[in-house]
Parts: structure tokens; C-alpha cells; sequence
């Protein structure tokens, strides 16, 4: 897997990843850990060693770049290629490391991902993505430490024979932020809306009522109309 990178960014519209299943260098957050800016900022050309860190082997641009392998164009749009670009996963340490590892099959979900990894040795696996609070890593299940001594990108170790790795983005803070949100709604319902609900319910129960009461009125007149002994007033 890899990323895109879109220059000028405005070139791929936002929430296009949701549809079209696109990374971008970039993205859309309105925030940015300073960590991984810093990496960005060393070189912004699209020679930068920092983009191939990133996993940015496509680029996107609406004016001919040197240097890059051109691959396809549409509507004034052009395509590039840049092949030193390393992928989002991919195995860190020696270049024999990193031969005896194979990553397979990549799972993506709503707050996470998961792959299924095979080496014939430990070997640290790195996943380009910046280490923002909340993320968690598993290896077959178990709970593991990711390697916070690389600061731009998170990397967990994994041992020897085939392994399921997963990475999951849970802050501590969102079971309490969701239960102050929904507290919040509640209080602002009995302050904010009672009134409103008095009327409402109070119109809705004159409504039933006069229904009620017409229906009762009705059998009553057939009633009287079925039986005989029954003398009209």
C-alpha cells in the first residue's frame, strides 16, 4: 500500500479516501503533530526522502514534473510515479531483516487495521502512520508496545513464524467524552424543552381523547339503533 500526494492539495477533493480508498500525504484532519511536520518540512520537492518515508509513490499535479515516471493523465490532470517511495508497511533493520519477512493480506477497518505477517526471525515492522495519542498495537492478540523511539512513525516487533498484527485507534478520552456528550444532551433536554413537550404531549393527549370519545359516542348511537327496545328520544 501506499499514498498519494496531490499537488496543489485542493487537486483531489476531500473525503474522496472514503470512496475511492485514497491516502494522501496530507490529509484532511485540522491537525498535524508537529513531529511529522518536521519530517515533511525537511525538503517539500517531490524528490524529498521524507515522502518516501511517508509511502507517497503517486503524485498528482496539474503541471509536467521532472524526474518522476509519468503514468497516466485525465481532465488536465497528470499522473507520476515515484518508485523510491517505500510502502506504508514495510520491515525496518537490515536489508537480510527485511528480506526474510513477507507481509500479506492488509485489513482495513473504521478505526484500525490488520495484516497477517510472516518472518523467519524477530523483525520490527513499521507502519507509516504518525504515533498519535491513542493508537494501540496487538500481535496475535497480545497487547504489545509500540516502539516510540522513532517519533514520526509507529513500529512494533514481531517474532519469528506468521503472526496477525493489528493497530487500533482508541484515545482514553472518547468512552468519557461520549458519556459528557451524552450527559450534556440530557441536561439540555430537561432545561431547554419542557415546555415544548407539555405542549406536544398535551395537544397528542387532547387529540386520543376526542377520538376516544367520538368512538364511544358512535357505538353508543348503534347500539340504540340496533335494538328494538330501545324507544327514540
Amino acid at each position: 500500500m501506499y499514498r498519494v500526494l496531490a499537488r496543489p492539495k485542493d487537486l483531489i477533493p476531500p473525503n474522496d479516501g472514503d470512496i475511492f480508498r485514497l491516502s494522501t500525504v496530507l490529509g484532511y484532519r485540522s491537525s498535524m503533530l508537529i513531529a511529522y511536520f518536521d519530517l515533511l518540512s525537511r525538503d517539500w520537492s517531490l524528490s524529498s526522502q521524507a515522502l518516501d518515508q511517508a509511502g507517497a509513490r503517486y503524485v498528482v499535479t496539474d503541471k509536467p514534473s521532472e524526474g518522476l515516471t509519468f503514468l497516466s493523465s485525465f481532465n488536465g490532470l497528470l499522473l507520476y510515479e515515484r518508485p523510491a517511495a517505500r510502502p506504508v508497511f514495510h520491515w525496518s533493520g537490515s536489508p537480510d531483516q527485511a528480506a526474510s519477512g513477507t507481509i500479506g493480506l492488509v485489513k482495513w477497518q473504521r478505526n484500525g487495521v490488520n495484516l497477517e505477517v510472516s518472518t523467519n526471525q524477530p523483525v520490527k515492522l513499521t507502519f507509516a502512520e504518525t504515533n498519535y495519542p491513542g493508537w494501540h498495537a496487538r500481535i496475535n492478540g497480545v497487547a504489545t508496545a509500540i516502539d516510540s523511539s522513532w517519533p514520526h512513525f509507529m513500529s512494533v516487533t514481531v517474532p519469528s513464524g506468521t503472526s496477525t498484527v493489528q493497530w487500533s485507534y482508541h484515545p482514553w478520552w472518547l468512552i468519557p467524552g461520549m458519556c459528557c456528550w451524552l450527559v450534556g444532551m440530557l441536561f439540555l433536554l430537561s432545561t431547554a424543552l419542557p415546555d415544548r413537550w407539555r405542549h406536544l404531549l398535551g395537544w397528542k393527549l387532547r387529540s386520543q381523547l376526542g377520538s376516544f370519545h367520538n368512538l364511544i359516542a358512535r357505538h353508543a348511537r348503534l347500539s340504540r339503533a340496533g335494538d328494538p327496545t330501545q324507544s327514540p328520544r
